[in-house]
């Protein structure tokens, strides 16, 4: 039930009785003197103090107290030992019929400190008129060492006294006398000026990516400070303003090195931490710097990288920042004149947004080749996020749609959308979303036809916040779907043709490549060889998704046959072709062209020296084995009067040919030569050997070469000179007619050789 008036539902009556008595009255006066107001170390100080009852009531119990607190001890601060306190009780003196307490009540302190309690006791009587006068000396001496930069210190001594319970004082303004002697002030304190700053090497935050924090201290003196306190913290403002479970961001710290200079010493690397967590607040190091003369410095190096952890939305705050804040302080027993430069901080901004993607095709299942395809995509940024700008949109496009455009329009207030661009070589749709509000929406629209290719294509499309932004769900920044093309397809088969060869074909098997390109689709690789015997051959026959023309090539062909050399280049046909289909099969003819090379010729001159270098008289034959295609497996070449030659027609270009010189008993090969017919350097390429009496040559087109062996005999006899068969004795010939000799031999070897020529 419901009391509509709760105003009337209590009622009260009271009833006074008499107002109790007054308590009697007295007014206690208490007084304190001291010897001397001059601080002297060892010399005592007499504490004189007076207590009076001026009535007008007895008052028996009073409580008298007598303390010494030494401040002086309290500003040289902890452990308060910097002066001694020898407190000594002298006497007590009554008059007026007061009643001292007794001597045992009076304490004697010896003790350093701050508070020291010298008595706290009661007066067993204390009449009207009545008096107590209490003496006491105190000796202060120093013990300890006073803290620099302390102001003056003082020793205080307070009487009190205070009437007993059931009586009222009439004045208590005088229940009380304090008497101070001040103590010598301390010396100031070395002095320096410390000065710290902090850099990060970037302030845009990205996530995975580590930003370098270098910090530096410097003491500008005038005086060196060992043991200076340095610390390093980072404060994730982040993660505090998003909100519980402050788990939006992780900072991982690598401690990178310290560095000391102008005589300045670094903490030991133990000292520096590298902790990675989330959370708020992260300590990096605290430690001390050993050694910090006038003008040393300290340079310690970190590296940290935030990492965004997956979180279902961007909490209670779209903007906030990390913080790295390094700063130090001087030891005890040092000043700072600089106490504002003793602290720098960085901050990196970083903002949250929570970017989404959903992408549509329109038709939604299947397409036929050339049908209308069309991509419908949307980006959002979520409720809660900040105003997202820069936001990156990518959209590379599948092989089975053929583009045609792309538009950007805003759906929502204050989104505003940026250029499109198309990228043919990478298919790809890009745009810049200048701003994307919270809670706003653009449309992008890709407009295109299916490809002939068949198959099923997906397409994915993606957004992503620009650096210095936090997406808390990267899962939604993108969105796939499908769409599937039908087509029918036709056969091409490649026609491999050599053309220039006699009617026995090709020498041997050669096989020839290329490739086939159909529109979009993926090219395909032809293979077709042409057999020995053979003037063409074919490929295995390619699959091609038919409403595509195609473009055949072919790689560099294969080296041409011995004897042959390839005429300019393949000839296509047709080349490139209709559109393919429907259903259709296609030849391809690829046609290249052979031309012989002409015949080259070798005369190989044989130059037969006596020992001492004169021409061999006489007749000698000399005998080489050959080898390579069309080539005799026996040269002789015969010297009447130390020289003579052999022609070898009809060798093949491009052939590699050796002859080798069977050895001679008597003779030894001192040298071989080549050069073409005209005295030049050949074309050719030629490697000798003469140790293995052995010539070799890689001939070039056409080309006739004259190479010479000369021997030398290997003693000063020849062979028998006919009809007697007798040794003679080797003539000597100068060099002018060994010259003009070899000189003859070459020329009856040009002569029959230009003979074969017209022949």
């Amino acid at each position: 039930m419901t009391d509509s008036d709760y105003n009337n539902n209590a009622a009260q009556v009271s009833l006074s009785t008499p107002p109790s008595p007054n308590c009697p009255q007295a007014d206690l006066a208490v007084t304190k003197t001291q010897s001397t107001d001059v601080f002297a170390a060892g010399a005592p100080v007499t504490y004189t103090m007076t207590l009076l009852n001026s009535g007008p009531s007895a008052a028996d119990g009073t409580n008298i107290r007598d303390a010494i607190t030494s401040f002086a001890n309290y500003n040289a601060g902890a452990p308060y030992d910097y002066i001694s306190i020898e407190a000594s009780f002298v006497g007590c003196s009554a008059s007026g019929g007061a009643v001292c307490p007794a001597d045992a009540n009076f304490n004697t302190v010896s003790a350093t400190g701050i508070d020291y309690t010298l008595f706290d006791t009661t007066v067993p009587s204390l009449p009207v008129g009545g008096a107590l006068t209490v003496v006491y000396t105190m000796t202060p001496t120093i013990v300890g060492t006073q803290r620099c930069s302390t102001g003056a210190g003082y020793i205080q001594n307070e009487f009190r006294a205070n009437l007993p319970s059931g009586l009222t004082d009439s004045n208590y303004n005088n229940n009380a006398s304090q008497v101070t002697i001040q103590t010598p002030r301390a010396p100031d304190c070395p002095q320096t000026d410390l000065e710290v700053t902090k850099t990060q090497s970037s302030n845009v935050c990205v996530a995975g990516q580590p930003i370098t924090y270098t910090m530096t201290l410097l003491n500008h003196g005038p005086n060196a400070v060992d043991q200076v306190q340095i610390t390093d913290s980072i404060t994730n403002f982040a993660n505090y303003t998003y909100g519980a479970p402050y788990q939006y961001i992780n900072t991982s710290t690598a401690f990178v090195g310290c560095t000391a200079a102008g005589g300045a010493v670094c903490p030991d690397a133990s000292n520096f931490g590298s902790p990675s967590q989330a959370g708020i607040d992260v300590m990096l190091f605290s430690t001390s710097v050993p050694k910090l003369p006038v003008g040393g410095t300290v340079t310690v190096v970190y590296t940290m990288t935030p990492t965004a952890l997956p979180v279902p939305s961007c909490g209670n705050s779209a903007s906030s920042y990390i913080q790295n804040t390094f700063s130090a302080s001087v030891p005890a027993g040092y000043t700072d004149v600089g106490p504002a430069a003793n602290s720098a901080s960085v901050s990196l901004p970083v903002s949250c947004a929570d970017i989404s993607v959903n992408k549509k095709v329109d038709p939604v299942t299947t397409s036929v080749s050339g049908s209308a395809v069309v991509y419908t995509i949307d980006v959002a940024n979520a409720a809660g996020s900040a105003a997202a700008s820069n936001v990156a949109f990518s959209d590379p496009l599948p092989s089975g749609f053929v583009y045609s455009n792309a538009v950007c329009t805003a759906q929502t207030p204050n989104a505003i959308c940026g250029a499109v661009a198309y990228d043919a070589a990478s298919r790809t749709v890009s745009s810049t979303i200048s701003t994307l509000p919270e809670g706003g929406i653009v449309r992008f629209v890709i407009t295109g036809s299916a490809g002939n290719t068949a198959g099923t294509f997906a397409n994915t499309a993606s957004a992503a916040v620009a650096p210095g932004w936090l997406d808390p769900v990267p899962a939604s920044n993108s969105s796939t779907v499908n769409f599937q093309i039908f087509n029918t397809s036709s056969l091409i088969t490649v026609t491999k043709k050599v053309a220039g060869l006699p009617a026995a074909g090709m020498p041997a098997a050669m096989t020839f490549t290329g490739t086939i390109t159909c529109g979009a689709q993926a090219p395909q690789k032809w293979s077709a060889t042409v057999a020995a015997g053979a003037l063409s051959g074919d490929s295995a026959a390619l699959t091609f998704y038919d409403k595509d023309a195609c473009t055949v090539t072919e790689d560099t062909p294969p080296a041409a046959p011995n004897g042959y050399t390839w005429v300019g280049s393949a000839t296509i046909a047709p080349n490139p072709t209709n559109v393919l289909g429907p259903t259709t099969p296609l030849s391809e003819v690829v046609t290249n062209t052979l031309s012989a090379l002409p015949p080259c010729k070798l005369t190989i001159i044989k130059i037969a020296l006596t020992a001492t270098g004169s021409p061999a008289t006489g007749t000698a034959s000399f005998s080489f084995a050959g080898s390579g295609a069309g080539v005799p497996a026996t040269t002789v070449v015969v010297t009447n009067a130390g020289a003579g030659s052999q022609a070898i027609d009809d060798l093949a270009a491009g052939q590699t040919y050796t002859w080798t010189e069977t050895a001679l008993a008597g003779w030894k090969l001192d040298s071989i030569q080549c050069t073409d017919q005209n005295g030049a350097a050949p074309t050719s390429t030629i490697t000798t050997d003469v140790a293995k009496r052995q010539l070799g040559i890689a001939l070039a087109s056409g080309e006739a070469l004259v190479c010479t062996f000369t021997n030398r005999q290997t003693d000063t006899t020849v062979p028998p000179d006919e009809p007697s068969g007798k040794l003679k004795a080797v003539p000597v010939m100068d060099a002018w007619k060994l010259l003009l000799m070899a000189l003859a031999v070459a020329a009856l070897g040009m002569a029959g050789l230009r003979r074969a020529e017209r022949r």
